[in-house]
C-alpha cells in the first residue's frame, strides 16, 4: 500500500514536470531567436553563442521528454530534467549574484523578471525532481496511474496560477516604480 502511494506521487511529479517541460519547450521552440536573446541577457560572453545554446537546450528538452516516456530510459530522462533544472537554477543564481535582475528569465510562457522569487520557484522545481528520483517507480494499477496523472495535472494548473500571480506582482512593481519616478519629476 505504501509503495503504491509513493509510486503514485512519483508519477504525479513526473506528469507535472513533463507538462512543465513540454510548455517550456513549446515556448522556446515557437521563438528560438527570442529565447536566444534571453540567454544572451545572462552574460555578455553568451551573446555570441546564444542561438546555438538555445538550439541545444531545445534539443535537450525534447530528448528528455522522449526518454521520460520510454520505460527503459525513463530514469535517464528524469535525471536529465534534474540536470536542466540545476542548470537553469545556476543561471538565475548567477544573474542574481551579479545584480542582473532587469530582464525576463525566458523560462516559460509567462514572462517573469529574474528575482529571488524565481530563484525560489526553481529551487522548489529542483526539489520536485529530486524527490521524484528517490520515489519508487513500480507498476501501479490503471486507477492509481490515472489518479497520479490527474494529480500531476492539478499540480501543473496550480503552478500556472502561481506563475500568473508572480507576473502580476512584477507588473505591479514596474508600475509602482514608474509612478514613483514620474512623481519625482
Amino acid at each position: 500500500m505504501t509503495t503504491d502511494l509513493l509510486s503514485q506521487i512519483h508519477f504525479a511529479l513526473l506528469t507535472f514536470l513533463m507538462l512543465l517541460f513540454s510548455q517550456s519547450l513549446l515556448h522556446k521552440w515557437q521563438d528560438l531567436l527570442r529565447f536566444s536573446g534571453y540567454i544572451a541577457n545572462y552574460h555578455p560572453a553568451l551573446s555570441r553563442h546564444s542561438y546555438r545554446i538555445a538550439q541545444g537546450l531545445v534539443i535537450a528538452e525534447s530528448l528528455i521528454l522522449v526518454l521520460s516516456l520510454i520505460p527503459g530510459f525513463s530514469v535517464v530522462g528524469q535525471v536529465g530534467m534534474l540536470l536542466l533544472l540545476l542548470a537553469y537554477l545556476s543561471a538565475i543564481g548567477y544573474a542574481l549574484i551579479t545584480g542582473k535582475t532587469s530582464f525576463e528569465c525566458g523560462c516559460g510562457d509567462t514572462p517573469l523578471l529574474v528575482s529571488g522569487r524565481i530563484m525560489l520557484r526553481n529551487i522548489l522545481l529542483t526539489l520536485c525532481a529530486v524527490l521524484m528520483l528517490f520515489l519508487p517507480m513500480t507498476g501501479v494499477n490503471t486507477l492509481s496511474l490515472t489518479a497520479a496523472i490527474c494529480g500531476g495535472g492539478l499540480i501543473w494548473l496550480c503552478y500556472q496560477l502561481c506563475e500568473q500571480l508572480l507576473r502580476n506582482s512584477d507588473l505591479q512593481q514596474q508600475l509602482t516604480r514608474k509612478s514613483s519616478s514620474q512623481e519625482g519629476l
